[in-house]
């Protein structure tokens, strides 16, 4: 399920090592670095801070519209910020939650399985859970 997805750092340091896989990506910042690769790849821009107290489930539906029209056209998507651990990580698990209607502990083992050293920051960890439980409830009504 993950085949199709990079967790990374910085972009140049993904790009680097999956040059030829990636097509799509988008980029969690809190500053405004530039994009590495315009006129390449498609770009979605977020400026989120890594804070607990930063909304990041305001951009998941975007977020999942953005990855679910990158891998309808496939494509490869990169999802970046500064470390690579806790933003990045979260959209990820937010897809997972809201597409594949997965539970934030097994989504969170399935990312961890391909980067190890995830960990989104307890604000954003209650929100996934939040997350979660109003997508396992709009499925049971």
């Amino acid at each position: 399920m993950l085949m199709y997805f990079t967790v990374s750092d910085l972009p140049y340091n993904a790009i680097k090592r999956f040059r030829e896989k990636v097509s799509f990506s988008f980029t969690l910042l809190s500053t405004g670095i530039q994009n590495a690769f315009p006129q390449k790849y498609n770009y979605l821009n977020i400026e989120l801070l890594d804070v607990p107290e930063t909304n990041i489930s305001k951009v998941f539906t975007q977020t999942n519209k953005f990855i679910e029209q990158a891998l309808a056209d496939h494509g490869c998507v990169l999802v970046h910020c500064n470390a690579g651990i806790s933003r990045s990580a979260s959209i990820v698990l937010a897809y997972l939650i809201g597409i594949h209607r997965m539970q934030y502990e097994e989504a969170y083992q399935l990312l961890k399985k391909a980067r190890v050293n995830i960990r989104p920051n307890d604000g954003f960890v209650r929100q996934l859970n939040e997350y979660a439980a109003e997508i396992e409830q709009r499925y049971q009504s």
